[in-house]
């Protein structure tokens, strides 16, 4: 036998056995395969795990790449590794620091708290100054980009600029199939109960599902379950509270970037438009075919786009049409 072909038979028994102890892994040991699949997402997207303690709390995070601090929110329901995918693609231009907001993920859960926006932006402040970040840019998803804003606002000098993905919540923006479910009473799509509910979740709040592997799914589905009555209090009382978002933004002036997916069933795309009228350092993209969370639908499109609006911010192109329009 040449030694072409004995490398080959030792190429193709290497792959055999990497196989046959997938598929052991994934039949007997699925929720170790699962925390080996996120672990391995994040080394691939350059992402360390860290934590740090805050009054009351200890939030777990994700950091790496290098350059301007850029901090990514999550929204209700979901954690930190919303944003693996999209990390990959965004390591290289900016520091990356990705953590679960308190009462989300690995982070502290206590009974007995609110978690409405108010506590949320100053829990995430004294996270920020826990590990020595003074100003950076912001970027949230629904609830997470709710609680940006609202920090933007409070501490506008410690916010370099806004990245809005289908944020919570534009009062005068058409009614969306969610929030039309429950008006009539029905289950909350959001949240679920069993692993039917989180099928169902997953087609509800995307356009375009990403591949989730069968072990991930199950995992994630029990993270949802365990987290079911938390969630739920969590939504409603950000509901009650709710202030419209574009009375909120009026008249603000850090650059701001806007995406919503055309196929949102969550927040309406028409608030998109909505936003970037009352938002004189705003550009918005409405994508097609896109979901509730375009970071995990299309992560390469979405990054590509937030890089050029940092290029933008860079060149000075929206801060002038803001002072134009002042």
């Amino acid at each position: 036998m040449g030694e072409d072909a004995v490398n080959m038979t030792l190429w193709t028994a290497i792959v055999l056995a990497l196989l046959v102890g997938a598929t052991a892994a994934y039949v007997f040991l699925p929720q170790q395969t699962a925390a080996a699949l996120i672990t391995f997402g994040r080394a691939l997207a350059g992402l360390r795990t860290r934590s740090v303690d805050i009054p009351g709390f200890r939030i777990a995070f994700v950091e790496g790449g290098s350059g301007e601090p850029l901090v990514l929110l999550h929204g209700i329901g979901g954690d930190k590794d919303n944003w693996t995918y999209i990390s990959l693609f965004l390591r290289r231009h900016y520091r990356l620091i990705v953590p679960d907001l308190p009462g989300f993920g690995e982070s502290s859960k206590p009974p007995g708290v609110g978690y409405g926006v108010e506590e949320q932006v100053e829990r995430l402040r004294s996270f920020l100054r826990r590990i020595g970040i003074e100003r950076a840019h912001f970027g949230g998803n629904s609830m997470g980009g709710l609680i940006a804003s609202h920090y933007a606002v409070r501490y506008p000098a410690e916010v370099a600029s806004l990245w809005l993905l289908g944020t919570a919540y534009v009062a005068s923006a058409k009614p969306s199939e969610g929030f039309e479910r429950l008006e009539r009473g029905e289950r909350n799509p959001l949240f679920a109960e069993t692993e039917a509910e989180f099928d169902a979740l997953l087609r509800f709040v995307m356009g375009k599902p990403p591949f989730v592997p069968r072990p991930l799914k199950r995992a994630l589905a029990k993270v949802q379950m365990a987290n079911y009555a938390l969630n739920l209090q969590i939504f409603d009382e950000l509901r009650a509270r709710m202030v419209p978002l574009e009375e909120t933004l009026a008249g603000f002036t850090t650059p701001t970037l806007i995406v919503w997916g055309a196929r949102d069933r969550v927040f309406d795309s028409s608030s998109a438009e909505i936003l970037h009228r009352v938002m004189p350092a705003s550009r918005f993209i409405v994508m097609p075919g896109i979901g509730h969370v375009p970071m995990l639908e299309a992560p390469y499109g979405v990054a590509r786009d937030y890089i050029a609006f940092r290029r933008e911010i860079a060149a000075g192109a929206l801060l002038s049409r803001a002072t134009e329009a002042v």
